[in-house]
């Protein structure tokens, strides 16, 4: 009984329902971006690694019965008034695929996406069509296999991790989170390597158990490969310079090498070969932003900041859980409570950080890594999204292509937390106050997902 309930099998119990849950409670095809998700990943499962230009579009030929799916639910996207019934998703399982009849189907805002970052949703499609020739089934497997991809990861990410459990709980089981790991987005396979990447940081932060040996070594190159191959993210992996250099013994360059160099070297290769292949369906042109934000770096800044101050609520709102296409809304209340249990995560952490948080030079370096890393992805967004010449204040960040560092900036909380000992009190420490806030926590997560519910069903299946 005591196993069931460590965390990391609390996550997994509680990850498998709710997605589950998410997976045949949400209409299909309903999370941002999924229909182009979905092709990109059968065109994968037919060999076809890389997406043709075709004019201004990019994609690839693939069975029609993949667009017909898609105009079945056509009237439900970005169309507030449209619902959906069980009629017409039961009706949807008719539509076969017929490898024989094939359109060109443009999946443009995929194309710098590897096919790491569509393993498990691969593996789904192959597994479909062993039985079935239903494109909704295919879609329902496919998610399925993300799923226990994304519990996977994230149980051993919290096993792994020395503090900050809980923090990785809540992540993993934000309701932006889990909706992206229980789709065919490679968000979700985004989320779930990244987590898994900074627990076995801190893991080899913490150990004292000696040096890294060459099985983690190489464990750790495989995981920072794949996240630098799924979105570009090689800021990311470039946490492992935080491990101190006694863990790699008397081979830090060799060992980090590895870790580093090829996540490097296969990230700007992949954009190196799809950089003219990848067309904007918003008018930019990433050559010409590209060329922009390097000649007016303090302009490109400015903008960045005004954008963040004009659209700071909605950043916060998709981190938490804008659903559907961002037009599923939970109670304003439930985002600031959510956002507060996580912060109260990791600054009533009660396990220690010995003498590494108390170290400011550490903190500063620290945050000025999270502080690229958020520059970096805003700066994928603003090169392919915006158009050309662009200032001020501009759209297209939403808070989902942060998650990926809000585990980082959780540790960070920790660390200052911790240094300056500002919940050093007794009433938290003793065993009533670590009661009193896990019930806290455990209502604001029961009342998060009541909500998830409540609004997904008011969006997709009430009557108007």
């Amino acid at each position: 009984m005591e196993k069931f309930f460590k965390l990391e099998v609390l996550f997994a119990f509680f990850a498998m329902i709710l997605g589950l849950l998410l997976i045949f409670f949400t209409p299909p095809l309903m999370s941002a971006d999924e229909p182009a998700h979905l092709a990109r990943a059968y065109s994968i499962t037919e060999g076809k690694i890389l997406l043709e230009k075709h004019k201004n579009e990019a994609g690839t030929q693939l069975p029609r019965a993949i667009k017909d799916f898609e105009y079945h639910f056509g009237d439900l996207f970005h169309n507030t008034n449209v619902r959906t019934n069980l009629l017409q998703i039961k009706s949807s399982q008719n539509i076969k695929l017929d490898k024989n009849d094939r359109i060109f189907i443009d999946c443009a805002g995929q194309a710098m996406f590897s096919p790491a970052a569509y393993l498990p949703q691969c593996l789904g499609i192959f597994a479909a069509k062993l039985f079935t020739d239903s494109v909704f089934w295919t879609l329902i497997v496919s998610k399925i296999f993300l799923l226990l991809f994304y519990v996977g990861a994230g149980y051993f990410a919290i096993r792994d991790l020395p503090v900050l459990k809980l923090s990785a709980f809540l992540v993993l089981l934000m309701p932006m989170s889990l909706s992206l790991g229980a789709s065919v987005s490679a968000d979700g396979v985004l989320i779930a390597l990244s987590v898994l990447y900074f627990s076995q940081i801190l893991r080899f932060i913490y150990s004292k158990d000696g040096c890294i040996d060459k099985k983690q070594t190489v464990f750790l190159s495989v995981v920072a490969l794949l996240l630098a191959l799924t979105k570009q993210s090689f800021l990311i992996c470039l946490f492992a310079l935080f491990i101190p250099k006694e863990k790699f013994g008397d081979k830090y360059l060799q060992k980090i090498s590895l870790i580093l160099l090829p996540a490097l070297i296969a990230g700007c290769a992949w954009g190196a070969v799809n950089y003219e292949i990848f067309t904007s369906k918003n008018g930019a042109v990433p050559q010409l932003q590209t060329a922009f934000v390097l000649s007016h770096p303090f302009l490109y800044l400015y903008s960045l900041l005004k954008t963040f101050q004009v659209y700071f609520f909605v950043i916060l709102y998709t981190l938490v859980g804008i659903l559907g296409w961002l037009d599923v809304f939970l109670f304003p209340f439930v985002y600031w409570l959510y956002l507060i249990v996580i912060v109260m995560s990791s600054v009533f952490e009660q396990k220690q950080c010995e003498n590494i948080c108390k170290n400011s030079l550490w903190n500063i370096c620290f945050l000025l890594f999270v502080l690229a890393g958020v520059i970096f992805i805003s700066t994928v967004i603003y090169i392919s999204w915006v158009p050309p010449y662009t200032t001020g204040a501009f759209s297209g960040l939403v808070g989902r292509y942060y998650i990926p560092l809000l585990l980082p900036v959780l540790f960070l909380c920790f660390c200052v937390a911790k240094s300056i000992n500002i919940f050093e009190v007794k009433n938290i420490s003793s065993r009533a106050g670590k009661i009193t806030v896990s019930c806290i926590m455990g209502i604001v997560f029961v009342l998060t997902w009541a909500n998830v519910f409540f609004a997904l069903y008011i969006r997709y299946y009430s009557v108007i």
